[in-house]
């Protein structure tokens, strides 16, 4: 059963008070760093946690709630993560259903690859 508009709210809200809010990273320059050449920018989302129970978490709930795996983690020296979630599993579930050019952000709205997401 999807989550209603509300509990999406209510478990992002929550999410928020323990982990904080992840920056949002250029999917190429963390795929850059991961040293990962097998997907595209246009594969993934890539965030800025600010710790490792913070990423723990926020992935966590992408997986649960949207299905997309972590791809990769990198610790970063002043303790945050970058991590960067697989999209090709939704994207392979999309085509043919969403316009062309148009992604799906892991909080499920869509977004088009180098266009304002903010």
């Amino acid at each position: 059963m999807r989550e209603t508009e509300e509990e999406r709210t209510a478990r992002r809200n929550a999410l928020a008070a323990l982990h904080g809010i992840p920056e949002v990273i250029d999917p190429t320059d963390a795929l850059e760093l991961a040293g990962i050449t097998v997907v595209t920018a246009d594969e993934v989302y890539a965030s800025v946690y600010r710790d490792a129970a913070a990423a723990d978490a926020w992935m966590g709930a992408n997986l649960t709630q949207y299905g997309h795996p972590a791809l990769a983690r990198v610790p970063l020296a002043d303790g945050r993560v970058i991590g960067i979630l697989d999209l090709r599993p939704a994207l392979r579930k999309l085509e043919g259903r969403h316009s062309p050019g148009v992604y799906y952000h892991p909080d499920g709205t869509g977004y088009v690859p180098g266009g304002d997401h903010e």
